[in-house]
């Protein structure tokens, strides 16, 4: 389709653009801002104290966490593959599919048998 034809070409376009994968300015942004913090804990200014909160709190203390790890790769690769129920490795266990219907509301039911099949 014409759609699928313009969003591959997008992709191509953003894929060609974003060759060189960028790379961490400094490999720990934690240590960094736990330093901002240290020198923040003297100030006085409002704006300071609310940097100082914003950036001790352990939901961003978990971002930077995060930030690093993905940053500098520290994450183990899996591979993920689905036992059907009669024993047997499903290679495939996601699919993709695409139903339009232009004029009433669609409903789908997916079922998945004993035996591995499915059905819509």
């Amino acid at each position: 389709s014409n759609e699928f034809h313009s969003l591959m070409k997008v992709h191509q376009e953003v894929s060609s653009a974003t060759s060189v994968a960028p790379s961490p300015v400094t490999p720990s942004a934690l240590t960094l801002a736990h330093m901002v913090a240290y020198d923040l804990e003297g100030c006085d200014s409002p704006e300071s104290q609310e940097l100082f909160d914003l950036i001790t709190s352990p939901h961003v203390d978990a971002v930077i966490s995060s930030h690093d790890r993905v940053a500098n790769k520290e994450y183990p690769i899996q591979s993920v593959a689905m036992e059907t129920s009669g024993g047997r490795i499903d290679e495939k266990p996601v699919q993709f599919v695409r139903i339009e219907k232009r004029t009433d509301p669609l409903g789908a039911t997916v079922k998945r048998a004993k035996d591995g099949s499915t059905s819509i």
